[in-house]
C-alpha cells in the first residue's frame, strides 16, 4: 500500500498538472533547445570549468594552479601538479555525489536564472524525468546557496520599506500570529536598481511599526549602520497620497508605494507558482525573485550564469 506521503505527492501531481495549462508546452520547447545545445554531461563541461575557475584551475587541496586532466569517465578529474590531491567540478559542491546527470543540474541553473520564467519541483520532476523529492532538493539547494550569498549592491542611497508577507484578510489573534514582517530594500547602483528582501524574526506584531532599535538593529544585520543616505519607512502602509501635479488627479487620490508593488508580486508568485510557502523557506523564495528582478534591472550581468558559480563553490 502507499504511504500517506506518496499519495500526498500524487495528488499534488494532478492538482499542478491542471495548473501547467500553456506552460508545458513551452517549458518541454525549452529543455528541447537546451538539449540541443547540450547534447551530453561531456557538452557542459567546458562552460562549467570556465564558472568555476574563471582565472584557471586552482586546487582545493593546496591552491595550486596547474592540473592533469584525467579523462576516464564522462566528468573528467583534475589532479593536482604540486600535491596530487584529485578533485572534480562538481567536488564537495551542491552537486557532490549527485546521481542527477550534469545536464540535468546545468538545466536547472538555467531554469531558475531566467528572469522570464520560474518553475516549481512538481513541473520540473515531470519536465526532466526525475523524482519530486530530487527536483525539490535540487531547487532547495540552488536557493539555500542565493540566501547566503553575501553580495550586496547598495548606491548612494538606500531604501527600506516594511511590508507584512503572508498578510490574513481576517485578523483574528490566531491568524495573526502567521504573519511576517518583511524589510524589502532598494538602492540604485551604477543607474542599476538592486533588490532584496529580509524576513523579520518579530512574530505576532507584524503589522507594527519598527521601533528605532528593530530600524538600528535592521540597519546592522544589512551592512547599512555606516551607509550615509537610509531611508526607513518603518510602518506597514502600502498606500501614499498621490503627488497632485495634474489637473487630472482627483483630490486625495491614492497610489501604492513603489516597494509594495514589488512586495506584492513577490508574493502573488510565491502564491500562484507555488501555491504558498511557508515560513521556514519564505526567505530563499524571497531570494530567488529577487536573483530575477535584478537580474532584469542589470545589477546581475547573467542570472544563468551567477547561479552557475555559487553552485560550483566548495560548500
Amino acid at each position: 500500500m502507499l504511504q500517506w506521503n506518496e499519495y500526498f505527492v500524487i495528488i499534488i501531481k494532478n492538482i499542478c498538472s491542471v495548473l501547467w495549462g500553456g506552460e508545458r508546452l513551452m517549458y518541454q520547447e525549452i529543455w528541447q533547445e537546451f538539449r540541443s545545445r547540450y547534447k551530453s554531461d561531456e557538452d557542459c563541461v567546458p562552460f562549467l570549468e570556465r564558472m568555476k575557475w574563471p582565472t584557471g584551475f586552482s586546487c582545493n587541496g593546496c591552491g595550486h594552479r596547474s592540473a592533469y586532466k584525467i579523462i576516464t569517465r564522462s566528468v573528467p578529474l583534475y589532479e593536482c601538479r604540486k600535491c596530487r590531491y584529485q578533485q572534480s567540478l562538481t567536488s564537495h559542491t551542491i552537486m557532490h555525489k549527485s546521481r542527477t546527470s550534469l545536464r540535468k543540474w546545468l538545466f536547472v541553473f538555467y531554469l531558475v536564472g531566467k528572469s522570464e520564467h520560474s518553475v516549481n519541483a512538481v513541473q520540473l520532476s515531470e519536465l526532466i524525468n526525475i523524482t519530486y523529492k530530487t527536483a525539490w532538493s535540487m531547487l532547495n539547494k540552488i536557493r539555500s546557496l542565493l540566501s547566503g550569498d553575501s553580495e550586496q549592491h547598495w548606491g548612494n542611497h538606500v531604501e527600506i520599506k516594511h511590508e507584512v508577507f503572508n498578510q490574513q484578510s481576517i485578523p483574528t489573534e490566531a491568524r495573526l500570529v502567521k504573519e511576517r514582517s518583511v524589510a524589502i530594500i532598494k538602492s540604485v547602483h551604477a543607474q542599476c536598481s538592486f533588490v532584496s528582501f529580509y524576513l523579520l524574526s518579530r512574530k505576532g506584531v507584524a503589522r507594527d511599526n519598527l521601533i528605532p532599535q528593530e530600524q538600528t538593529e535592521l540597519r546592522k544585520q544589512l551592512n547599512l549602520d555606516k551607509h550615509p543616505s537610509v531611508h526607513v519607512n518603518p510602518r506597514f502602509q502600502q498606500f501614499l497620497k498621490r503627488n497632485l501635479t495634474e489637473e487630472r488627479v482627483v483630490f486625495g487620490q491614492l497610489t501604492r508605494h513603489p516597494l509594495s508593488e514589488i512586495a506584492i508580486d513577490a508574493f502573488n508568485w510565491m502564491k500562484d507558482k507555488f501555491h504558498g510557502v511557508g515560513d521556514k523557506y519564505a526567505q530563499s523564495y524571497m531570494d530567488e525573485y529577487c536573483l530575477r528582478w535584478n537580474a532584469s534591472t542589470g545589477v546581475i550581468k547573467c542570472a544563468f550564469e551567477h547561479v552557475t558559480r555559487l553552485s560550483l563553490r566548495p560548500l
